[in-house]
């Protein structure tokens, strides 16, 4: 909608850029040793940023064109948020797939359990 290749912006959020394994959930930057061991140059990858800025205006060939973009979340982390899901509280979504996710606030754990650890969302 920014206009793609033409003067558009390669963006993508925290948690959908955690779900990828490419992205250091500390640092919330790319993460160079799986880049560096995956062969995958960082420069091809869309820049990471919050849930809440805004990352563009919409571009030509939209009615609403200059409307600028912003608040974009995935799937199920949207649900946490819409849920209200806080630290310490889990939620779980049945329906195609089945999915539980647990808000650990601002700590990240990993679990030890083979399970995927990601971030939720990014306010600010």
């Amino acid at each position: 909608m920014t206009g793609g290749l033409n003067g558009g912006v390669h963006v993508t959020d925290v948690s959908t850029a955690s779900r990828t394994m490419l992205m250091n959930l500390k640092s919330l930057d790319r993460d160079k040793p799986t880049l560096d061991t995956l062969t995958i140059p960082a420069e091809i990858l869309p820049k990471i940023v919050s849930n809440s800025e805004i990352i563009g205006m919409v571009g030509k060939g939209w009615y609403i064109l200059g409307l600028p973009i912003f608040g974009c979340l995935d799937d199920q982390n949207a649900t946490m948020q819409g849920q209200a899901c806080r630290k310490g509280e889990a939620k779980s979504t049945y329906g195609t797939r089945a999915f539980i996710l647990l808000n650990t606030g601002e700590e990240v754990i990993k679990s030890k359990h083979g399970l995927l650890t990601t971030l939720a969302f990014k306010l600010g």
